[in-house]
């Protein structure tokens, strides 16, 4: 299983070995057609068994690749096996890339391309190492030297002119790059994004409030409930109830994810964490929350407010129950 997938053409091995072979010197695993390929079995089927093992896709983007079918069909193929993208692009602009390729545009999303500059692949190595990192894709403790050896000789091989010297010294700006982002991840939010944080705050509270006032509201209006009234009375608390509590917990939702808007996620939270709120309401929401704010941001936010509006469902029947 390697880190990385390098999709090119054959007219931009250059890039695509200069590129791997910075990678696989900072730790990653990487695979690439002229290094890795293996004699006799199909090289549709190998492309793709890699795609879907690896961690993120580094597609070159130039006037060579973006008429050919088979990266054209690498990317359709990463794209749905839901892999990060980085694309890489050589003599091209990003609007006329996004022109021409409308196809891999959908594909690609918003990533945000790179170019190639004049000093070759290595000078935009550091970049493409932070941004590995930055999408939670970390190097390996050391580097295979059997392996970047391999690279080597694969390079002499095609007489591809590689510098060495700027090869290595991308390699250690990459830590530079990875210290000024870690600072700029863990800046505190302040100022003004404080303030609208406090009247997203402000708004769900007044709106949960008026939701959970309407749950005790009904039951005492139709207060005694006969049983005939129960699926009435169940259903008006239903209706009137999520008209503020729904958007009162996107409120909240809203103003508990901004609170920390600079704070990438540092993984992925199971998708079975969805069934806490759904089971246990309020308290799973909680627990979720608890638990996977820190790897999470933003889903974590989003169970939390599962959980609320569900809270809902548990209390209007013990409601309707006191009122009977």
């Amino acid at each position: 299983m390697s880190d990385v997938f390098i999709s090119h053409v054959e007219e931009d091995a250059e890039v695509a070995l200069e590129i791997a072979l910075g990678l696989e010197e900072t730790g990653y695993s990487i695979w690439c057609y002229e290094v890795d390929n293996i004699p006799g079995p199909s090289y549709l089927l190998q492309t793709g068994q890699q795609i879907d093992q690896a961690k993120a896709i580094v597609v070159v983007i130039s006037p060579d690749s973006i008429g050919s079918r088979q990266v054209t069909g690498e990317v359709i193929r990463a794209h749905e096996s839901g892999k990060y993208f980085i694309p890489v692009r050589r003599d091209i602009s990003h609007v006329e890339f996004q022109n021409r390729q409308p196809e891999w545009r959908e594909a690609i999303g918003s990533a945000t391309s790179i170019a190639v500059t004049k000093e070759g692949a290595a000078s935009i190595l550091s970049r493409i190492i932070a941004g590995l990192k930055t999408l939670g894709i970390q190097p390996g403790t050391k580097a295979d030297l059997a392996r970047i050896e391999q690279i080597h000789k694969v390079i002499n091989e095609l007489c591809v002119p590689i510098k060495e010297a700027e090869l290595k010294h991308g390699v250690a700006e990459a830590a530079k790059v990875e210290a000024n982002l870690a600072v700029h991840l863990e800046r505190p939010v302040k100022g003004q994004k404080r303030v609208i944080n406090l009247k997203w705050f402000l708004i769900a509270g007044v709106l949960l409030c008026l939701g959970f006032y309407v749950l005790i509201l009904i039951p005492a209006i139709y207060s005694p409930l006969s049983p005939a009234k129960w699926y009435e009375v169940f259903l008006s608390m239903l209706i009137f109830a999520l008209l503020p509590i729904v958007p009162g917990a996107y409120c909240l939702r809203r103003g508990i994810a901004q609170t920390h808007v600079s704070k990438l996620a540092q993984g992925k939270i199971p998708g079975w964490w969805w069934l806490l709120p759904i089971c246990l309401g309020p308290v799973g929401g909680i627990i979720a929350w608890i638990k996977g704010k820190n790897v999470d941001w933003r889903k974590a936010a989003n169970l939390l407010t599962v959980g609320i509006v569900l809270s809902v469902f548990w209390v209007i029947p013990f409601l309707c129950s006191k009122a009977i």
